[in-house]
């Protein structure tokens, strides 16, 4: 595993696939193509150096692994939430 974490938005990709249950579904909540969402769990796989998911015919399972990660991509996603309007607030004229 790399000791900096490059990308930052696989981490929405991957609570996309956890709550969709498979690449398409995530790609259509996120709004991007299906070939991006499952290049970007491979990414994230090779960058954590963890098997995230059991793939199917029916989906994506979580593995042990994503399912262990996921309180701490939740904190992060709520993290940036509260990053972003935070944000959009000092930005508002006074």
């Amino acid at each position: 595993m790399k000791s900096e974490f490059r990308n930052w938005s696989d981490i929405r990709v991957f609570l996309a696939v956890i709550r969709e249950g498979s690449t398409l579904a995530a790609s259509r909540k996120l709004g991007v193509a299906q070939p991006t969402v499952a290049r970007r769990i491979d990414a994230l796989e090779h960058e954590t150096g963890l098997i995230l998911f059991e793939r199917d015919t029916r989906g994506f399972k979580p593995t042990r692994e994503a399912r262990s990660l996921i309180p701490l991509a939740e904190s992060i996603e709520e993290t940036t939430l509260r990053f972003a309007t935070k944000s959009r607030d000092l930005a508002k004229p006074r």
